[in-house]
């Protein structure tokens, strides 16, 4: 969907949004590649966070209506809306719910396996092998494991940043689905992680 945008910032003469466009299209690849070299961070640093990325997508879908592409508009527009849409629960809204910390962390594991099974029907094995690390260092944690190997386990977990990406990807397969409940959560849980990350 993000590269159906790129050539109507090309058209428009806006070389900078498609620049950020295409270093988010980057991120994103180098995420479902499983890298994590300090190439690979150097462009997730620059590439546009999820608002921003949210604003040049709305912008796209405006101009591909004005350029008489309702379609393409309609495509762009409901990624850019999802991408706007997530949520972010304050600190106070997980006591609200009567959260422990213990709780939030079951909670992000059964949602991550609703992720797991989206990708795994998807057939995206490297998105599916990465989260599926993700979810095993949690438990580690919930376990209490300080061992050399749990060490070795949460040090070979994929970063957050991977983790967000590759949930919100679950996220639009969950949707394709229409497993609409599922997609919710798993996006819910990419904009709390988001917004955790960002504090």
């Amino acid at each position: 969907m993000m590269r159906i945008a790129l050539p109507a910032l090309r058209q428009a003469n806006r070389a900078d949004a498609a620049e950020l466009l295409t270093l988010a299209i980057r991120a994103a690849e180098m995420m479902l590649e499983g890298r994590t070299d300090d190439e690979t961070q150097a462009v997730r640093e620059k590439a546009p966070n999820r608002e921003q990325l949210a604003e040049i997508l709305s912008m796209v879908a405006r101009l591909w209506r004005e350029f008489g592409r309702a379609e393409k508009g309609a495509v762009v527009g409901q990624l850019a809306e999802q991408m706007a849409a997530v949520r972010r629960p304050r600190a106070s809204e997980r006591e609200d719910r009567g959260e422990s910390e213990r709780d939030v962390v079951l909670r992000q594991i059964k949602i991550m396996r609703y992720a797991l099974h989206a990708l795994a029907e998807a057939e995206k094995k490297d998105a599916a092998d990465l989260l599926e690390r993700a979810i095993h260092s949690r438990e580690l944690t919930l376990e209490g494991r300080r061992d050399e190997e749990a060490v070795r386990i949460r040090d070979g977990a994929p970063s957050h940043g991977s983790q967000i990406e590759i949930l919100m990807l679950a996220e639009r397969i969950l949707k394709e689905l229409d497993q609409t409940e599922r997609a919710v959560a798993v996006g819910r849980l990419a904009g709390e992680m988001r917004g955790r990350e960002q504090r």
